[in-house]
């Protein structure tokens, strides 16, 4: 449902709560509901509890890999604000799942590698790029090398001038959950110990 309402906000330009009561008045007009599911809830989806590491599997992937299989293919995370997030393995092992992130493919392995990417071409320090507010790839608050304008650019084929989807408040969290980098208010950062190790 929240890319139903960000692709509403940028066709109207209209503010996120503008496009969230607007989708709601639809709804009430068509006597429809939207049952989504509770953050802690599980789909009827196989819970996967353990990947194999693979000699293939680029180091950011094998961290993410070692710290979820310690939980037993789940955990709560924290987010930025505050608030936290259940992650999973996907069910094809792809990658991760999270109710925060419903669009399929965006928490792919590929995802956590080019995040690290950027932050590294970056000196160390990217900012994390703003895609929630629809802005447009390659502009100030999305810029292409930010988290989520590379991510967006590289992974998803998202061209300069394009809106983009935005998933990097929780990329970054499961980056510092990890202990890969540091997620900072605007900003993601690498850990000195991910470098050294």
């Amino acid at each position: 449902m929240k890319v139903v309402l960000i692709v509403l906000q940028v066709e109207k330009e209209i503010s996120y709560p503008a496009a969230k009561k607007k989708f709601a008045d639809i709804l009430n007009k068509l006597e429809l509901t939207i049952q989504t599911p509770n953050e802690g809830s599980e789909t009827s989806m196989e819970i996967i509890n353990n990947i194999p590491i693979k000699s293939t599997d680029s180091k950011t992937v094998r961290i993410i890999k070692e710290k979820l299989n310690a939980s037993e293919g789940r955990a709560s995370i924290p987010l930025y604000n505050g608030d936290s997030c259940n992650i999973r393995f996907d069910e094809r092992g792809n990658g991760l799942v999270s109710p925060k992130i419903p669009p399929t493919n965006q928490l792919g392995w590929e995802t956590f590698e080019a995040a690290v990417e950027v932050v590294i071409n970056n000196g160390g320090k990217a900012k994390k790029g703003n895609a929630q507010s629809g802005a447009k790839l390659g502009s100030e608050k999305l810029q292409l090398n930010s988290i989520e304008g590379y991510i967006a650019h590289k992974i998803h084929g998202v061209k300069v001038g394009e809106t983009a989807f935005g998933p990097g408040f929780v990329i970054c969290a499961i980056l510092d959950w990890a202990g890969i980098c540091k997620n900072e208010r605007g900003f993601l950062s690498i850990r000195q110990a991910f470098l050294e190790e």
